[in-house]
C-alpha cells in the first residue's frame, strides 16, 4: 500500500494544498486515493501520541487501535493509494523558544513508522517536505501566533531565534531515517511563478499523481467553469474557491497589538480572530508584516542557503505514479 505523506512544513501553502485536494474528491486522472488531513493525522489520538517521547503501554495501545481503526476507514474501499496532508504532524507552528522548527519531528516519525508495522499490509511510505526561505518562515509564523492571540513582541521572538538551529536538514534527515530514501523537497517559492493552481499541479507531480482532468481541475483549482454544461455550473462546488490559510497585514497586526490586551481567550477565537482573518490578510493589504533586522535576515539567509545547496538532488525528485486500480462497473 502506497501511502503519501506531506508533512509540512508549516506556512508552505498546506492549506491550499489540502483544500484542492479534498475538491478533487479521490480522483485525479488515473487514479484513486483516499485523503486525510490534520484532523486525522496531526490532531487524532494517534497523531498526538507520535510527538510524545515517553507514553504508558496503555497510551501507546490505544494509539495502535486508533491508527489500525483510522487507515481502516480510509481504506475500506478500493483506492491506488493513501495521502496524508498533517503540517502539525511534526509539531506545531514553530515557538521562539531558541529550539528548531520541529524539535519533535524524529520522535514523531519513529512513533509513527511503530505505527506502520502494526498493520496487516506492506507500506511504502512516500513523504514530501516543503522549505521556505528561513527569514520569511520565521516572520510568518510570527504573523500567525499573534493572529492567535498569542502575545509576544517581535522583538522578543526574533531575538529568540538561534541560528545554529534552523537549518531545514536535521527534520529531512528524520523524515529520512524512516522511509529509508531519499524525499521530494519542494521550495514554497515556486508559488509565485506557478501561481495557486500550477503549484498544486506541481504537489501531485511530485507524487506522481495526475495530471487532473478539466472537470477535476475546475473542481480543485477554483478556476472558471464557463466550459462545462450549465447543469454542471449549477452544482456549488464546482466553481467555489476555498481561500488559502493567510498571514496578517501590517494593519491586522497592529489591530491584533491593540486589542490583545483588552479581550478573553474565547472571545479572541469567537470574534477578533476571524474578523481580522477576513478583512485584514495579507490577500487584501499586502507587505511584510513583521520586518526582521535586515543583519539577522542575512544571516538566516546564509543557512538556507545552505539547505538548498544540501537538497539539491532532492529538489527534482518525484514518485513514480501508482499502478491504477483497473476500474469497476456496475
Amino acid at each position: 500500500m502506497i501511502v503519501y505523506f506531506h508533512l509540512g512544513a508549516h506556512k508552505t501553502a498546506s492549506s491550499l494544498i489540502q483544500h484542492r485536494l479534498k475538491r478533487l474528491r479521490g480522483r485525479v486522472g488515473p487514479h484513486r486515493f483516499a485523503f486525510a488531513e490534520n484532523a486525522v493525522a496531526g490532531r487524532s489520538i494517534w497523531g498526538k501520541w507520535c510527538k510524545r517521547a515517553k507514553s504508558s503501554a496503555s497510551e501507546r495501545q490505544k494509539a495502535i487501535d486508533a491508527f489500525r481503526r483510522d487507515f481502516a476507514r480510509l481504506t475500506q474501499t478500493p483506492v491506488d493509494a493513501l495521502v496524508i496532508s498533517s503540517e502539525g504532524f511534526l509539531g506545531g507552528i514553530p515557538r521562539f523558544c531558541g529550539a528548531g522548527a520541529y524539535p519533535f519531528a524524529k520522535v514523531a516519525m519513529a512513533n509513527l513508522a511503530s505505527l506502520l508495522e502494526t498493520l496487516d499490509v506492506e507500506i511504502d511510505l512516500r513523504p514530501v517536505f516543503y522549505i521556505r526561505r528561513t527569514s520569511r518562515f520565521y516572520e510568518s509564523c510570527l504573523s500567525q501566533h499573534l493572529s492567535m492571540g498569542r502575545a509576544k513582541t517581535p522583538e522578543d521572538a526574533f531575538a529568540a531565534i538561534r541560528e545554529d538551529k534552523v537549518s531545514w536538514q536535521p527534520v529531512v534527515a528524520a523524515i529520512e531515517a524512516v522511509c529509508g530514501h531519499e524525499i521530494p523537497v519542494r521550495r514554497f517559492e515556486t508559488i509565485a511563478e506557478a501561481g495557486p493552481a500550477g503549484f498544486v499541479e506541481n504537489f501531485l507531480a511530485t507524487l506522481g499523481l495526475g495530471p487532473a482532468t478539466m472537470l477535476e481541475r475546475e473542481i480543485a483549482l477554483g478556476r472558471t467553469a464557463e466550459r462545462l454544461p450549465a447543469s454542471v455550473r449549477k452544482l456549488g462546488p464546482v466553481a467555489h474557491f476555498l481561500r488559502p490559510n493567510v498571514g496578517l497585514s501590517p494593519r491586522g497586526a497592529e489591530m491584533v497589538e491593540r486589542l490583545h490586551p483588552l479581550v478573553s481567550r474565547d472571545e479572541w477565537h469567537a470574534i477578533v480572530r476571524p474578523f481580522i482573518r477576513r478583512h485584514f490578510s495579507a490577500i487584501k493589504d499586502p507587505g511584510a508584516t513583521f520586518a526582521m533586522p535586515k543583519d539577522q535576515v542575512a544571516r538566516l539567509d546564509t543557512v538556507y542557503e545552505s539547505d538548498l545547496i544540501a537538497f539539491a538532488s532532492r529538489l527534482c525528485l518525484a514518485y513514480p505514479p501508482p499502478p491504477a486500480t483497473p476500474p469497476t462497473f456496475r
